[in-house]
Formats: structure tokens, C-alpha cells, sequence
């Protein structure tokens, strides 16, 4: 069980399966968009970024509602998992490595560190 302040901003990060990757293409953008936008709506927190990587996902989120993070982590995993295993013919397979990493972000300057490194990838800003 985590927690998860009202107001915090935490610096999201979950992997794939080993043997997967996320690709770096209009098509695989567009659903992750997609599976973010609906589990968004139903629990909603502040995407502030997200950025896709090969092999995991990293986000900046504001938590609105404390119970709402790990229900929109949740929805997200699952919906884009039945999304993915659709486009790849495969049938109820694991895409996601169980569990999230979530540790809050203390300040601006942090937070830019936790963006900056990585935004030579593909990205895109919520």
C-alpha cells in the first residue's frame, strides 16, 4: 500500500516485461495517449509529464485525490496491457511488471532533474 499526499507531485515510473519494448512510433504514441486520457478522466490526477521509454514509463503527476493514484496507475496498466497484446495477437499475456515506483518530489529543481536526463528520448507532455 502506498501513500500518497493530497497536492504532492511524485515522479511515476513503471517497466514492461523483459523481452518487450515500447516503440518509438506514431502508432504505439497514440495508444499509450489513449490508455493515459481514459484512466485520466476516470481517476484524475495532473499528468504534468510523461515520457516513454523502451522499456518502462516514466510520469510527473500532482495527486488530486490520494486514492485516485494507484486506481489511475492500475487502469492505465491494464487497459494499454489488453491494447498492446490486441496489436501484437497475443491473448492475456503480462506486459507490465507488477508494482510502480512513486517517491514524491520535494521541489522544483528536483523535478527538473527527474524531466531533464531523459528528455533526449522520444517524449511527449501531458
Amino acid at each position: 500500500m502506498k501513500y500518497h499526499p493530497h497536492g504532492s507531485v511524485l515522479f511515476v515510473t513503471f517497466s514492461v516485461e523483459q523481452g518487450l519494448l515500447l516503440l518509438s512510433n506514431p502508432l504505439c504514441e497514440a495508444l499509450i495517449k489513449s490508455c493515459l486520457a481514459r484512466a485520466q478522466f476516470l481517476y484524475p490526477v495532473e499528468i504534468c509529464h510523461f515520457l516513454v521509454e523502451a522499456t518502462h514509463i516514466h510520469m510527473v503527476l500532482v495527486v488530486k485525490n490520494p486514492d485516485d493514484v494507484c486506481r489511475f496507475v492500475g487502469y492505465f496498466k491494464t487497459e494499454s496491457a489488453h491494447t498492446l497484446n490486441g496489436l501484437l495477437g497475443r491473448e492475456k499475456r503480462t506486459v507490465w511488471c507488477e508494482g510502480y515506483d512513486s517517491p514524491v518530489i520535494l521541489s522544483p529543481l528536483r523535478e527538473f532533474m527527474c524531466i531533464a536526463p531523459r528528455t533526449h528520448s522520444s517524449s511527449a507532455t501531458g
